[in-house]
């Protein structure tokens, strides 16, 4: 068994001037409203328009992942809910389209078509719109980088709906970032919404990319597991969490809620196991990000043309971490620990015996 900690180590780099940075992905979902989907639901979808109050709230909130599963409203289908109920298309048309949800959007001061680079992804809440992410591939742009000459990046957008914006890695799943990255917007009381960030990211050294898993511990991008239900194109400790659990669930219950039919994201059968978590290595390459604030200026009189959202990062980072190997074939050659401490190296070895078959 090869001893991970002793095998790699994290080294600082600060030769900033060179670097290209990521700008992270930003993901804009729906916020729920049961009497809307309710409307929408029994407006469009007849065979919801004579269920009782229980009935018609879970199905609402299935549609956004809410809710869980009781004996009062799990039952067999085919009685009071048919078995062929078109779900994604149910789910899909609850949920606002991208122009519905978004306008007004610039990067850096350049004006760009909203739906353009807000790619259409599925969440545990269900279909969202994401910029910049690696698991979606609609952007026509390409991924936002910034450099020397750009500047610190800034996303500005309007929100034309009630919307919780995410900021997370752009290999992450939005469903497993931290509360403290999301920001719930309301347009009727939101005027204007800015959120500063600042980032540090964590790229794998050239050594310790040729190495096996076991030795670097963390999955390259592209390093997908070969496992049932692993959806996702692109490597993450979320996907691969996300997808365990589901696979996980399916074996007990032989189902798929109906927004993970899909994504294949995260379902509410009330199964929480942690160590499949645990089991998941991490990416080799990755963001970390931290919120410096997060503010909201309220509508006071003027007429309502929904929330003005600035995300930006407050400098270029000066420091990232790589993942290097510890000990390399080099140090074989050069001494590592007996050069420091003898002045012995495989050549000095060499050269005695050199020099003892010489004399």
């Amino acid at each position: 068994m090869v001893d991970r900690s002793a095998s790699v180590r994290f080294i600082a780099d600060t030769d900033y001037l060179r670097w290209q940075n990521d700008f992270p992905a930003v993901t804009v979902c729906e916020i729920y409203s049961y009497k809307r989907v309710k409307r929408i639901l029994t407006k469009e979808f007849p065979v919801f328009s004579n269920l009782n109050y229980d009935y018609s709230r879970y199905i609402a909130d299935l549609t956004f992942g809410h809710g869980s599963c009781s004996r009062s409203v799990c039952v067999d289908c085919g009685g009071i809910v048919p078995c062929n109920v078109p779900w994604r298309e149910v789910i899909e048309r609850v949920h606002k389209s991208c122009t519905e949800m978004l306008a007004d959007c610039q990067f850096n001061g350049i004006r760009f078509r909203c739906c353009d680079e807000f790619c259409i992804v599925d969440s545990t809440s269900g279909p969202c719109f994401s910029l910049n992410g690696l698991q979606n591939k609609c952007s026509e742009r390409g991924l936002f980088v910034l450099n020397r000459t750009s500047g610190p990046g800034m996303l500005s957008f309007r929100l034309l709906a009630d919307a919780q914006v995410i900021l997370h890695s752009r290999e992450e799943i939005s469903s497993v970032v931290p509360q403290k990255f999301k920001f719930d917007i309301k347009i009727n009381s939101v005027k204007h919404a800015n959120i500063l960030f600042s980032m540090k990211q964590i790229q794998i050294g050239s050594s310790l990319a040729e190495e096996d898993i076991t030795v670097r511990n963390c999955r390259r991008s592209f390093e997908i597991p070969e496992e049932p239900l692993h959806y996702y194109h692109v490597y993450s400790h979320g996907s691969c969490s996300l997808s365990r659990r589901v696979y996980k669930e399916y074996q007990r219950c032989d189902c798929v809620h109906p927004i993970q039919a899909k994504s294949l994201q995260r379902t509410k059968f009330g199964v929480n196991d942690e160590s499949e978590q645990n089991d998941c290595l991490p990416s080799c390459e990755e963001s970390h990000m931290s919120i410096i604030y997060f503010s909201k200026t309220p509508y006071s009189g003027e007429e309502n043309m929904g929330s003005l959202v600035d995300v930006k990062m407050s400098e270029l980072p000066t420091l990232k971490y790589k993942r290097m190997l510890m000990r390399t074939k080099l140090d074989l050659v050069v001494g590592g620990m007996l050069g420091l401490f003898f002045s012995a190296s495989i050549l000095s070895l060499v050269e005695i015996i050199y020099l003892m078959f010489r004399s």
